[in-house]
């Protein structure tokens, strides 16, 4: 008999990282036999919850059902502070539930160390039972696709853009390299406001080009017209594009404060940039632009070893194992 898993929600490819993780770990489970369960958690040998546990506890016979909780990213106390922004009710409540469930569960996985730091040091300790596991991805749907060479550096960045200093970010990297290269940054994904107002702001600069959004199946397309990914926001846990690039072969630029650069390897899929703690700054940029300089000499050769990390360490197969273990499956 199959071993059944319960998960909080249908999982979407083109949802939020939450649900693109449910739907590609459904999926990965399918394909190995587990029986995925989406009701009934006291049918399940293992519960996974997202985010928050829940009334998960109250559900379950626990000497039956283990729980295991996948957290995501918190809304930091300095962030909150830096930017000037309110703290939601709705976060100081999963705060303080998190505070409360986390002892309780039997496993706990954070997404990256940085993560797991952060919620040590605002929100609750856990000593032992637990796990990091990096997100990973579909390494025979993300593949590098081949493309004519036409003598253009083409940085990229995939993703929601939120936030108008992420743009800021992005623009000012892409300026600072064309001093010395003939370069386009292509940006894949939907604007806010801020975003699109810093944007409309470059609109005469031809070698900034809006590509728009893709479907989760097609991102491949998307990421084979780039040669260097710009993961320029600061303080995430692990986003799922810094598998995906990878897996594209692209070679990645990251934040030294966050989950995404324990993704890659420091010069040589791609260059881990020291920003300070959410510093969106020209110093930032200019950190960003020479991160980018230290890999177009040998370009080829960091497009092949991200490639090769991406199947390594970040496949969803290597991600699933990970999580099975967590389980105890």
């Amino acid at each position: 008999m199959s071993k059944k898993i319960h998960l909080p929600f249908v999982g979407n490819p083109n949802g939020g990282g939450p649900h693109i993780f449910c739907y590609k770990f459904a999926q990965a489970l399918s394909k190995r036999g587990f029986t995925i369960l989406y009701d009934k958690p006291q049918r399940s040998d293992v519960v996974l919850c997202i985010v928050s546990v829940g009334k998960i506890f109250k559900k379950v016979n626990r000497d039956k059902t283990r729980i295991v909780l996948r957290t995501n990213g918190i809304y930091n106390e300095l962030y909150n502070k830096k930017f000037n922004r309110a703290i939601r009710p709705d976060m100081v409540s999963l705060h303080n539930d998190l505070k409360k469930d986390i002892p309780l569960l039997d496993h706990c996985v954070y997404q990256s160390k940085w993560s797991f730091n952060r919620i040590e040091d605002e929100i609750v300790k856990r000593p032992n039972n637990y796990s990091i596991i990096h997100n990973g991805c579909d390494t025979n749907l993300f593949k590098p696709i081949q493309r004519k060479n036409d003598g253009i550096i083409k940085l990229i960045h995939c993703g929601k853009m939120r936030d108008s200093y992420l743009m800021e970010m992005l623009i000012g990297t892409y300026l600072e390299v064309k001093k010395n290269h003939n370069v386009q940054l292509l940006l894949i994904g939907g604007m806010d406001a801020g975003c699109a107002g810093v944007y409309n702001n470059h609109s005469t600069d031809k070698g900034i080009i809006k590509l728009g959004a893709f479907s989760n199946t097609k991102l491949t397309q998307a990421y084979s017209q780039g040669d260097i990914f710009l993961d320029v926001r600061q303080g995430c846990s692990s986003n799922n594009t810094v598998a995906e690039a990878q897996a594209c072969g692209l070679p990645v630029i990251a934040s030294s404060w966050g989950g995404d650069c324990e993704m890659i390897v420091d010069k040589q899929t791609g260059i881990i940039v020291d920003g300070g703690k959410w510093d969106y700054n020209q110093n930032y940029i200019q950190k960003l632009a020479q991160g980018v300089e230290q890999i177009i000499p040998d370009l080829d050769r960091f497009k092949l070893r991200a490639r090769q990390h991406a199947k390594k360490e970040l496949s969803i197969d290597k991600m699933v194992d990970k999580y099975l273990k967590a389980m105890g499956l």
